[in-house]
């Protein structure tokens, strides 16, 4: 538990100082008197030290709190160290008489002034907070002990004593060694900072330490009292003082020589914070990201980012580089990529990534790589960031493709039907004006019928047309086994008494030709058929030869039917584009296109494919070729 290693921490440090200081107390003791004034000058560096230990603290530490109360204990160090220089080297050598020693003395008061304020800001800082009970009864200890002394001193006091001055004053200094410690056993039992809380700690123990030898000397001038335990008090009191101050000195020490393995510490636990706060962010983002080191070796890897890529971590991890595999990418992919070690930002708005394992279901996605620097503006890794945009793209998709349909739909409505509709009301408005001035139709004017008869015919086809085409875009229906050579035969019968056209449609069949598609499979081969038909010689017999077979591709099996006719065929550029919505003929067939559109998006609903090719290779004059593929149904 933390806050278990902050206790142990503080009890270290205390038990490192309290035996330092009785170590440096027991060899000053065995010290002769004839070197005293090397005791005294010691007496004087104690306290320089301590300001300097509190000056580092103040400039190493991050903490305001320990800043704040480091820099007030430094400053009030001066005036005690002034005094002790003053009492100890120069009064004795310069100057011995009581008035300055009493006015210089007012330095200690100086000090503890001074470390009170800091204590007393500090504890009503509101940064803490501290129970009523345990607040009541600091409060009431103290005030005990000083009504305590202040009786003592009141009833053995007399106003002849020689020492009455000295009495006073000492008296001030128990006053404010009461007050200094009530103070810091408020902090102390508030939830401070450990190291905060050390500091109070080891104030607390020189002021404590203090207090004894005040009360000393307070009772060796009351009483009076020369020795106690066999010991002279005034040597007794000397050596309690410089006792509080080595212990101040040495508890600095300890603090100061742990501070930088202190700092280091919160350092590298600030940095595996970052670095923990940097691997939970890419490890836990919704987002495919990964961060690849300074060579391209990936360093970290999220499960979305593997998601994409249909893999394991352990099939990219140590066996995936960036910049090695960059070659084996598209050259001007390539180039971007390898460009990025030179410290540049690569974003790719739109890249197709091709997965074998995904059921051939390529995916879209957007790509940014951008380098790291450190603080000397190295490069120390990438990272890369991808954005699945396949299904955004397929909706846009589908906008777009929903714009183009009603757009198309809008084009047969106003001009394919409506051409269809002019050609039938004109020939009909002939037909009445004939028989208004003759009183009927001749023989030699049926075509005055017949044409508005047939352009009313492929208005209706037209429509209907349209409207398989939204039954398979709305996905209305449902898929069965059909015998494709039945179909064929069927839509050969529909073709065999043609007027005015000598056809000729030859069968080719191979037995077991099952395939899965809807109720339009029909609609397929008689929109081919007659587009042959159609696009035929007027002069001239037709001859449509029809063929099934079966083929594997990409090991899946496919009932393959050939359509060939002997037409005038269809030239290179335009065989990819008769599939197209709008593709059309002669103004004569405008509209008709429509049939092979029909054709393709069947097909393609059926998870078929179709195509046309010459039927002589490489001469299109020959006639044309409609290839289509329907998935085998299992037996």
């Amino acid at each position: 538990m933390p806050g278990k290693n902050y206790s142990n921490n503080i009890i270290k440090f205390l038990l490192i100082a309290t035996t330092a200081t009785i170590l440096i107390n027991a060899i000053l003791l065995l010290l002769p008197t004839s070197i005293s004034i090397f005791y005294e000058t010691i007496q004087f560096l104690w306290p320089v030290l301590c300001i300097i230990l509190l000056a580092n603290i103040y400039h190493s530490s991050q903490d305001k709190n320990i800043r704040h109360l480091s820099l007030l204990y430094a400053i009030a160090l001066i005036p005690w160290t002034l005094t002790i220089l003053l009492w100890e080297v120069l009064l004795p050598i310069f100057f011995y008489n009581d008035l300055a020693y009493y006015i210089t003395g007012f330095g200690f008061l100086v000090s503890y002034a001074i470390i009170a304020y800091g204590l007393y800001r500090l504890k009503n800082s509101k940064q803490w907070y501290i129970q009523s009970s345990p607040n009541h009864l600091i409060n009431f200890i103290a005030i005990i002990l000083a009504i305590s002394a202040i009786i003592f001193v009141l009833v053995n006091l007399s106003l002849d004593d020689p020492r009455l001055i000295d009495i006073i004053t000492l008296l001030t200094y128990i006053m404010g060694d009461i007050v200094i410690l009530s103070l810091c056993s408020k902090l102390i039992v508030m939830n401070l900072k450990a190291d905060l809380k050390y500091i109070i700690i080891f104030i607390a123990g020189f002021v404590f330490i203090n207090s004894i030898a005040d009360t000393l000397f307070l009772m060796r001038w009351i009483l009076p009292m020369k020795y106690i335990f066999s010991f002279k008090v005034s040597l007794l009191t000397d050596v309690i003082y410089t006792v509080s101050l080595i212990f101040l000195t040495v508890a600095l020490l300890v603090y100061n020589t742990d501070l930088k393995n202190r700092a280091l510490a919160e350092i590298r636990k600030k940095l595996d914070d970052n670095k923990i706060f940097i691997d939970n962010m890419i490890a836990h983002s919704p987002d495919p990201m990964c961060v690849w080191d300074r060579s391209g070796n990936i360093m970290l890897i999220n499960d979305p980012f593997l998601k994409i890529f249909d893999t394991k971590r352990a099939d990219i991890i140590g066996k995936f580089n960036l910049f090695e595999h960059a070659y084996s990418m598209d050259k001007e992919l390539s180039d971007k990529i390898k460009n990025v070690a030179n410290g540049n930002s690569l974003f790719i708005p739109k890249m197709k990534i091709c997965l074998s394992k995904n059921n051939g279901h390529d995916r879209h996605v957007s790509l940014k790589i951008f380098p790291i620097y450190d603080s000397y503006g190295e490069i120390t890794s990438y990272v890369s960031n991808l954005d699945d945009i396949t299904e955004r793209l397929r909706t846009e998709e589908e906008l777009l493709d929903s714009k183009l349909q009603n757009e198309f739909y809008l084009d047969l409505m106003t001009h394919d039907i409506n051409n269809m509709n002019q050609i039938g009301m004109g020939f009909l408005e002939l037909a009445d004006d004939i028989i208004e001035r003759e009183g009927s139709l001749g023989k030699d004017n049926s075509i005055l019928i017949g044409r508005p008869m047939e352009a009313f015919r492929n208005s209706s086809r037209l429509i209907e047309n349209v409207r398989k085409i939204q039954k398979v875009k709305n996905k209305d229906l449902a898929f069965e086994k059909f015998d494709i050579n039945n179909v064929l035969e069927e839509v050969k019968n529909d073709h065999k008494d043609i007027q005015g056209r000598d056809i000729t449609i030859n069968l080719y069949p191979e037995n077991g030709h099952t395939a899965i598609a809807n109720q339009f499979i029909k609609d397929v081969f008689t929109n081919l058929i007659g587009n042959s038909i159609k696009h035929s010689q007027n002069s001239g017999p037709v001859v449509i030869d029809v063929k099934t077979e079966r083929t594997i591709v990409d090991n899946k099996e496919y009932c393959k039917v050939n359509i060939e006719d002997n037409g005038p065929g269809i030239p290179d550029p335009r065989k990819d584009e008769v599939f197209g919505r709008f593709a059309t003929g002669s103004a004569k067939t405008r509209g008709l296109g429509l049939g092979l559109y029909l054709v393709k998006v069947l097909v393609e609903s059926f998870n078929g494919k179709v195509w046309v090719e010459d039927k002589v290779a490489g001469d299109h004059t020959k006639g044309c070729r409609f290839v289509v593929l329907l998935p085998m149904a299992e037996q």
